[in-house]
């Protein structure tokens, strides 16, 4: 009876926007631009100074800017997923990307060193086939619907014609966070999305027919692409100090932008649809500050917002929004009202004429009232992050009127605790720097209350208490979980008994957090452990210099050739004006290949850190490569290598001085370095390195360290100082 009903429903729906298709005339047509990785405060419009966007600045001029608008949140494709839906991701249950467990702090790979267990995110995820999608809403009312560009709406339901969408189309692009790149021509392939959007509109126009254009771009997120036109002009405007914070390719890569967008504007007016045409800009989430970011490469400033993408503050929610809407919208207005991506669905239909679904956009409300310059009868705005792809646990959030609470899940569930939930007016502190809980306890206690109910109401998944959390667990345990344990925060004298194939320790290995500089560990390998390649290492250390010892020598790996017992002696080294020198990982594995690249506990190539800073940059992908960081100019750096076997038959270290992104223009350091000086020629000079062994890749650089006079280390003599 409930699905009959529910069919028929449907199709009176259905009837009712076929009515109206025939009955309206010159109906609207819908351009969606959402933007990747645009920060709040990119725009000129929004206070933009370095950046060039008079396109986007000619919407807004024509349009109505949005001062408070959210995206639902503070990663892309559960954005994505609301803005099609028009449910909350937390309805969705689609919280976190797709296929990124080992960045969600899974506790599959660190089974005793998380407080919570995460709700489970699958390549299943994401947008269902019985979702009733935007686009099919616009197509059953006879509108010709598209998509060009980024799609993530998860992994496992992208059938974009099924979703609503006639033409569809995903250019491809690089979207690592892989160094800046100057491109020959068509960056982050903006130009074949606007060339493939304006010959859709044309298509349309031909056919005297309405249509819903999706223009979703890749640009602004990384790889930072733009041409050398662009670049340059960047590059020779932007001061030094501005370099620090801002990226000469992210600038021109936002000017890029601009242009695609001025084209499709442009292309509107050619066709005579501009008048009738409604048209959006927004971004999936907030930018990637260049201070909060752990990308080694500068970005941009989310400034005067706190945090970037992937967090919980303003900076990671609050996004421009620009919707131009002929004879509707006053030009030029600006509206403080709060919005949130599921609005986009029911505002989209409300604004076309055509009937709404509410058994659909079950989060959204209509921005129309807003629009006219009215207010929207809403009480509060929802996140919920019940995961670990950011450094700040899992969380939930609500903005209130000027209110806005965040509740820690650790805090609540975990015996352990976890960081003080938060309550901020954004009024008063828009910067989110004043902890308001202690201070105003009955409206965190509201909030809190109303954000429960709200999670409560959408049936949203949230974290457990993980049980072996802090334990050092026994082999049995340890076999009966199906994990390799983590003894999270103590020195452990016996690492105990594990089978060939288990891989201890994880990402991060034990830990010894006392003032003690040695350990001792035991592993036992049983029959069927004969004739395997047990391999040894450090798996990473946070600052200072560790060696791993074996009957007094180094060494990298040993053939078992019968059941035995074997003593390994960890010996941690500390050195003057370095810190923490007992905060150290340490953590072994058995193979049944001899090959290296097999181990994950043996990683190919090293990592490089500043030790003043506690920064960890680039990993190296081979041991014959290249990896860099920045280094404040005119600051004298002293230089460690530290090889886990051998010493180099070449270590060759490389100072740039400008922005080549092929390391053309980099000059070499003698090889006996001890000092180096970064150049002033820019404010962050690229330093690599290549290290080679005549054995190939049994070379392995463990750890590079730079440490200057701020960690207690002097600077050299004048007779000291090379390579400057």
């Amino acid at each position: 009876m409930i699905k009959t009903l529910t069919t028929s429903l449907i199709v009176c729906w259905l009837c009712a926007s076929a009515l109206a298709a025939r009955t309206t005339d010159d109906r609207l047509n819908v351009v969606f631009i959402l933007i990747d990785d645009m920060g709040w405060k990119d725009p000129g419009c929004y206070g933009g100074e370095l950046f060039e966007t008079p396109n986007i600045d000619r919407l807004a001029a024509q349009g109505m800017r949005f001062t408070d608008a959210y995206a639902a949140c503070s990663v892309c494709a559960p954005t994505r997923a609301s803005l099609v839906t028009g449910k909350y991701p937390g309805r969705l249950h689609f919280t976190a990307l797709t296929g990124h467990q080992e960045m969600l702090g899974n506790v599959e790979h660190n089974p005793t060193g998380i407080k919570l267990i995460q709700p489970a995110i699958t390549r299943e995820d994401g947008v269902q086939p019985d979702e009733f999608c935007i686009a099919e809403a616009f197509r059953a009312a006879g509108y010709r619907t598209a998509l060009f560009g980024k799609t993530h709406f998860g992994s496992g339901h992208e059938n974009l014609h099924a979703m609503g969408f006639d033409v569809a189309e995903n250019p491809q692009c690089d979207m690592w966070v892989t160094p800046p790149a100057v491109v020959e021509d068509d960056p982050k392939r903006m130009t074949t999305i606007t060339d493939r959007s304006i010959e859709f509109m044309r298509e349309c126009a031909d056919r005297d027919r309405p249509f819903f254009l999706y223009v979703p771009h890749k640009a602004v997120h990384v790889q930072f692409q733009a041409t050398r036109e662009y670049y340059e002009q960047y590059a020779q405007k932007l001061t030094p100090e501005e370099k620090e914070e801002y990226s000469p390719y992210y600038l021109a890569m936002v000017e890029e932008l601009d242009r695609e967008v001025g084209r499709l504007l442009d292309e509107l007016e050619r066709l005579g649809v501009a008048d009738r045409t409604a048209v959006f800009f927004t971004s999936d989430n907030g930018g990637v500050d260049t201070v909060y970011s752990k990308t080694p490469y500068p970005a941009t400033s989310m400034a005067p917002l706190r945090g970037q993408k992937g967090g919980q503050y303003e900076g990671s929610h609050r996004v421009p929004l620009i919707v131009r809407w002929p004879g509707h919208v006053r030009p030029g207005s600006v509206s403080h009202e709060v919005v949130i991506t599921p609005d986009f669905y029911p505002t989209c239909l409300d604004m076309a004429g055509l009937p709404g679904h509410p058994g659909q956009h079950l989060d959204g409300i209509s921005m129309v009232p807003a629009l006219r310059g009215g207010e929207l009868e809403r009480e509060a705005v929802y996140w919920h992050k019940p995961h670990y792809y950011t450094r700040n646990g899992p969380l939930s959030v609500i903005r209130c009127g000027r209110y806005k609470y965040i509740h820690y899940w650790e805090t609540e569930l975990s015996p352990a605790g976890g960081p003080p939930h938060q309550l901020f007016d954004l009024e008063q502190d828009i910067g989110e720097t004043d902890n308001l809980v202690r201070e105003k306890p009955e409206i965190a206690d509201r909030l809190r209350k109303m954000l429960m109910a709200h999670l409560e109401e959408v049936d949203a998944e949230l974290p457990e208490v993980n049980p072996r959390y802090g334990r050092k667990e026994t082999a049995t345990e340890r076999e009966g979980a199906g994990h390799a344990a983590r003894d999270d925060w103590k020195k452990v004298d016996d690492f105990e008994s594990y089978a060939p194939g288990e891989s201890v320790a994880g990402r991060d290995g034990w830990r010894s957090a006392d003032d003690s500089l040695s350990c001792e560990a035991r592993v036992v390998a049983d029959p069927d452990g004969t004739g395997k390649v047990l391999r040894f290492r450090k798996t990473g250390a946070r600052v200072g210099v560790a060696a791993l010892v074996h009957e007094g020598s180094g060494f990298i790996a040993r053939t078992l050739s019968a059941p035995q017992t074997l003593t390994l002696r960890f010996r941690f080294t500390g050195h003057e004006g370095l810190k923490g020198a007992a905060e150290e990982y340490v953590g072994f594995g058995v193979t049944a290949d001899a090959g290296i690249d097999r181990l994950p506990l043996l990683k190919q190539g090293f990592t490089i850190r500043d030790a003043d800073d506690d920064q960890e940059a680039d990993q190296l992908a081979s041991p014959a490569g290249k990896v860099s960081m920045r280094l404040r100019p005119d600051t004298w750096y002293r230089v460690w290598l530290i090889t886990d076997n051998k010493k180099p038959d070449t270590a060759r270290l490389y100072m740039q001085s400008g922005d080549d992104p092929r390391f053309a223009d980099m000059r070499e350091v003698p090889a006996a370095f001890d000092w180096i000086s970064g150049p002033g020629a820019r404010p962050y000079p690229v330093i690599a390195l290549i290290a080679n062994h005549a054995s190939g890749p049994a070379m392995y650089v463990d750890d590079i360290y730079f440490d200057n006079h701020r960690a207690n280390l002097a600077p050299p003599p004048a007779d000291e100082a090379r390579g400057g």
